[in-house]
């Protein structure tokens, strides 16, 4: 008795545009993606250290750096990147309940969905005020 013959296939491939086309992929992209501005911010505030301990003229250059139209498109590329982080990161943490069981998503609660976005991020914000504050010697 002989086995049937192979089907012929040709290998997968991905059509074109398929990154763009689904929406639940772009987005996982654009939430990774975000790891290295926030990598970029974070060697900038190094070298903003180092100049700190270099003395009053490396904190100046540094500070003048900080100050270039290039850098200034940085930081806004990199606030615009912290922030969709800081709302996509929200936006999936409410899909995981307290008991940290990962299910269906839950039905929506009866406030508004920007308002359950908006409440974590400005717990957030205020923590990062009272901690730069704190560091600028305006409290304690």
């Amino acid at each position: 008795m002989s086995s049937p013959a192979r089907t012929r296939t040709l290998p997968a491939r991905a059509p074109d545009g398929w990154i763009f086309r689904y929406s639940h992929y772009r987005n996982y992209i654009l939430f990774a993606a975000t790891s290295v501005f926030m990598a970029i911010a974070c060697v900038v505030l190094l070298f903003g250290v180092r100049a700190l301990a270099g003395g009053e003229q490396a904190w100046n250059d540094y500070l003048a750096a900080l100050g270039s139209p290039a850098m200034l498109l940085l930081n806004s590329v990199v606030l615009l990147f912290t922030l969709y982080f800081a709302l996509r990161f929200g936006w999936v943490g409410r899909k995981i309940p307290a008991g940290g069981k990962i299910g269906p998503i839950p039905l929506a609660p009866p406030v508004p969905m920007a308002l359950l976005g908006l409440v974590p991020i400005g717990g957030f914000v205020t923590l990062w005020i009272v901690v730069l504050l704190v560091l600028g010697g305006a409290i304690l």
